[in-house]
């Protein structure tokens, strides 16, 4: 049974996976030899203590953990008047497993014994305004109609990702045994799959201290070749997690230079025979025997990595023909490395996780703008143009099969106010020309849904992975006004929020004469919702590498030697005191939370590191006093048909 972690106030975590010692990482290996041996040592040394986040994060990380667990308390019990023991959040995804890098975020469920859909309604419409109200978070919103929805939140640089579920759980532990979670709702098992999947990976692998060190040096590797973030199509959290332990289990007495050995040589060749015979080349990849048996793929879906427990959903349904090239060309060059260099040398290793310099390997770029006209709004519009951008892409090569090839960025960079205001980001109209010259110019605007029909957003969504064309024609202009630019008056704000995502462009023709994007973005802006009022984008512009702006290479701005002792917040108005928590009786004895000591390391400096949000405010706006809505009535669980399992 996991290891349960009792706060004082009556709310429960998951104990994270302590960090192995890595003095004695290489030696805890049975069958490693001497050239395994030493060539762990160096992996330690040159890629697992540089990906460690250093130790101002971790402090960060920490006390926004220690505040959100007691705004829990004061929801659960001042505003529904829940009984505290049976409230409780749970730590998942790379917290859990002590994988975080330094950009990394928190992923929190919580769970409280109310109706299923009222309580999730309460939980999303009224915890927010607490969150805002004491901890003051530079952005914070909620995303209701994702599969999880989840409330994020940004707090002095670290990024929160809450997620509900109704579950009565009078011990903690219950949420792993399947038999208990049958009582629920699918909804339900979707927003706690990611407690209850970390917790049978963790189970399923024959040696953590192998796994974790592993595990480290794979996502330092992709996230330095710019192939990590789910949502954009690339490797994610739990992707590499199940890849990883997969590979732990077919040779439990390996040492991490072999194990790393053996996923490049592995999933090299997978990935390559996944976009060479997408239909012959897929097969589920799993921990558990049973996803296989139960999951049922859908035809769009190449890369299968499936979670151990249900509703056995694939984590890499995101991946689509140009990620899956991009990622299968990255596992090849890893493979290569490994197989002609000397592993116990550093540089083999250094070089395997050279950063990539993206905007120095395309000639032209597709430059995609968000803008909002304040935090919260860009927060919510900005994540949901992201977690579709992918399929933009996709469509491009869609088009232009035989003319060009895309490389998707997964960093997204904040723009300095004086080049929003140089660039006037502001049009109506899509409309692409090609230069006399060689040079692209493409001027792109926010769409307006009145002037077409908006596509069904799952089937285009379905129809862009992996080759499938979304459109049998492409799309013509169906007025005057589409077909021309027209000058409008400005109408964003004086200091919008704003996002940038790059696209390079790999040009195989060398004619670009009657080569035209407007279909393409067209049909991209068909698969979003139209935008809310103080929404603004997606405006998209093809440009060349000489006018990348500086910006793109500065830094993210440093929280080092904040002042973490800053009482939580009420209506703005620092708090003279902290909050007070009310007496509890004493918890049963438990394993402590606090993790070995380590030395800080300073991650070497990326070419292009996430910035988070510009133009924060250091004060929110004064929120209204916490409401404390009724207690919703009693209700007998929602049992799964037999139709769903």
């Amino acid at each position: 049974m996991a290891t349960v972690v009792k706060a004082a106030f009556g709310t429960t975590v998951l104990s994270e996976y302590t960090q192995p010692d890595i003095e004695q990482t290489g030696h805890d290996m049975e069958e490693a030899d001497e050239v395994d041996c030493a060539a762990t040592r160096v992996i330690l040394d040159s890629l697992v203590t540089k990906s460690l986040e250093s130790d101002s994060k971790k402090r960060r990380r920490k006390e926004c953990l220690k505040k959100v667990e007691e705004l829990f308390r004061i929801w659960a019990q001042e505003a529904m008047k829940l009984p505290p023991a049976s409230c409780h959040i749970f730590v998942f995804g790379s917290v859990r497993l002590n994988l975080e890098l330094e950009d990394g975020d928190i992923d929190l469920l919580c769970s409280a014994p109310i109706m299923h859909d009222v309580g999730r309604e309460i939980f999303f419409s009224s915890f927010p305004a607490i969150i805002e109200e004491h901890m003051a978070p530079e952005q914070i919103h909620t995303v209701t109609e994702a599969i999880v929805p989840v409330i994020k939140m940004s707090w002095r640089g670290i990024q929160v990702d809450l997620a509900f579920a109704p579950l009565d759980l009078p011990d903690p532990t219950q949420i792993e045994n399947e038999d208990f979670m049958m009582a629920y709702d699918d909804r339900t098992h979707h927003s706690s799959a990611g407690v209850r999947n970390g917790e049978t990976v963790v189970k399923s692998i024959p040696n953590m201290t192998v796994f974790w060190g592993v595990a480290r040096a794979i996502k330092w590797w992709a996230t330095r070749r710019n192939i990590y973030g789910n949502m954009y199509g690339y490797l994610g959290g739990g992707t590499t997690a199940i890849m990883v332990a997969r590979e732990c289990q077919k040779a439990p007495l390996r040492g991490i230079s072999k194990i790393i050995q053996n996923f490049f040589d592995f999933y090299s060749k997978h990935l390559r025979d996944l976009h060479n015979a997408p239909a012959s080349g897929r097969y589920v990849i799993s921990v558990q025997p049973d996803a296989a048996k139960n999951f049922a793929p859908g035809k769009q879906e190449s890369l299968l990595i499936v979670n151990p427990v249900y509703p056995f959903t694939n984590n890499a349904r995101n991946v689509q023909g140009p990620t899956l090239r991009h990622m299968s060309e990255e596992f090849e060059r890893a493979r290569k490395i490994l197989a002609e260099n000397d592993l116990t040398k550093a540089e083999t290793w250094e070089k395997l996780v050279t950063p990539v310099d993206f905007f120095k390997e395309h000639e032209s770029f597709l430059e995609v703008t968000i803008l909002a006209d304040t935090n919260t709004k860009f927060g919510y519009w900005n994540g949901y143009c992201n977690s579709r951008i992918r399929m933009l892409a996709q469509i491009l090569e869609d088009d232009l099969k035989n003319k060009l090839t895309v490389t998707l960025n997964p960093i997204e960079y904040n723009p300095s106010q004086e080049w929003i205001d140089k660039n006037k980001l502001v049009s109506d109209v899509c409309q692409t020309s090609f230069g006399t010259g060689g040079e692209e110019v493409i001027t792109l605007g926010t769409s307006d849904s009145e002037d077409g029909e908006e596509e069904d957003e799952e089937s285009a969504e379905n129809g862009a992975r992996n080759g499938a064309p979304t459109h049998n024609a492409p799309a013509t202009p169906k007025s005057k006004k589409d077909a021309a630019p027209q000058q409008l008056e400005p109408t964003l704000p004086e200091k919008p929020t704003a996002g940038v995502h790059y696209i390079g462009l790999n040009w195989i023709c060398t004619d670009r004469s009657n080569i035209s994007l407007d279909s393409s973005v067209a049909r991209f802006r068909g698969i979003l919702k139209a935008s809310r009022e103080g929404m603004y984008g997606p405006i998209v512009r093809v440009v060349s590498a000489a006018s990348i702006p500086d910006w793109v290479y500065d830094d993210p701005p440093s929280f080092e030697g904040a002042d973490l002792s800053t009482p939580l917040r009420r209506n703005g108005v620092a708090s003279p005191e902290p909050l007070a928590k009310p007496a509890s009786p004493a918890p049963p004895s438990a394993v402590s939370m606090k993790r070995p000591s380590a030395n800080p390391v300073t991650p070497p400096p990326a070419v292009a590191m996430r910035r988070p949000g510009a133009g924060v405010d250091a004060v929110p706006p004064a929120a209204s006093p916490i409401k404390r809505p009724a207690p919703p009535p009693e209700a007998e669980p929602i049992k799964r048909s037999k139709e769903g399992e």
